[in-house]
């Protein structure tokens, strides 16, 4: 969000002071390069605003429903079908990657965007820590059950603190490797 605020506030003072023309300008002209940026300006923030205000709403929702074991805020998120293209998304900072929670709960994990996506433990294939374009991240390899049926091998990487990274993929991992109980009763 700061990214964002920073280069439209850049993009404000450019289009107000960027020309530097000897000739007086006239009231119209002024008034579009200055009151329609403000405005441009204002929207961008109340829409930052409000999606971080959903995202907050709808972790509460889930806290409120089950309390979750970790909860890590701000971190960068893709998912995709092409790993590779999510990989160098994230290290970027390109199109696709969204600022998200990761809560962690005793068999899933949900990320929280403005949606929730759910990842149960048992459809976790992998999980590994991978450097791509000198960025360290989190690949966590997933089965996703559309509602058709159809099963698809799902990429998701994310990309924070290291600490809060490795904290993740141990407690992916602990849960992974963890004996099946069968109730023979």
């Amino acid at each position: 969000m700061k990214n964002l605020i920073f280069s439209t506030i850049f993009l404000f003072c450019f289009s107000v002071f960027g020309k530097a023309e000897p000739r007086p300008h006239s009231t119209s002209d002024l008034i579009f390069r200055t009151i329609i940026p403000g405005i441009f300006f204002v929207l961008v923030i109340v829409a930052e605003i409000w999606a971080s205000n959903k995202k907050e709403k709808k972790t509460n929702e889930l806290k409120a429903k089950e309390k979750p074991l970790k909860i890590f805020e701000y971190c960068k998120i893709a998912c995709g079908y092409n790993d590779e293209l999510s990989a160098k998304s994230v290290a970027l900072g390109g199109p696709g990657i969204v600022w998200g929670n990761v809560l962690l709960f005793q068999n899933r994990i949900v990320i929280v965007t403005v949606d929730a996506l759910e990842i149960e433990i048992k459809d976790i294939n992998f999980v590994k820590m991978r450097k791509v374009m000198l960025e360290e991240m989190l690949q966590v390899n997933f089965n996703e059950i559309s509602k058709s049926g159809t099963q698809n091998e799902m990429a998701l990487y994310l990309k924070g603190g290291k600490e809060d990274l490795l904290c993740i993929k141990n407690f992916i991992e602990e849960r992974m490797n963890r004996p099946k109980i069968i109730d023979l009763t």
